[in-house]
């Protein structure tokens, strides 16, 4: 058997720790495709926003998911606008995938070895259930 390298065994790794400690749930649509994702991992982006008068940068924080490429099979990529779902604590929380300032993409490979995509979100709504 051919030995794996080392983006491989840490992508490896990774994935036995978020199957083991960390991951959420959470609904990813399209249109009328609907997506189950799993193991999702959290997390946030600081994004420039603008330079203000006084030279300081204007930031504004995106919520982030880290889910396996894989599960993205059926949209290919993420786009702006697609939505998210989560169900938590006795709310349902909608997100809108969002592109960065400059052109950014909406989303980018969190990994080396292209398994696992980063995508940047912000909530849109938050209803009781």
């Amino acid at each position: 058997m051919p030995s794996l390298s080392f983006a491989e065994e840490i992508a490896e790794g990774l994935t036995e720790l978020r199957d083991e400690y960390v991951g959420f749930n959470m609904t990813y649509e399209r249109g009328s495709t609907s997506i189950t994702l799993t193991q999702v991992v959290k997390g946030e982006t600081k994004v420039p926003l603008a330079m203000q008068a006084a030279g300081f940068a204007e930031q504004q924080a995106t919520q982030d998911i880290v889910v396996e490429a894989v599960q993205l099979a059926a949209i290919d990529e993420p786009r702006q606008g697609d939505t998210i779902t989560e169900t938590i604590n006795g709310f349902v929380e909608t997100y809108e995938v969002v592109a960065g300032n400059n052109g950014a993409r909406c989303w980018h490979w969190s990994d080396v070895g292209h398994t696992t995509i980063r995508i940047h979100m912000m909530m849109t709504n938050r209803v009781a259930v």
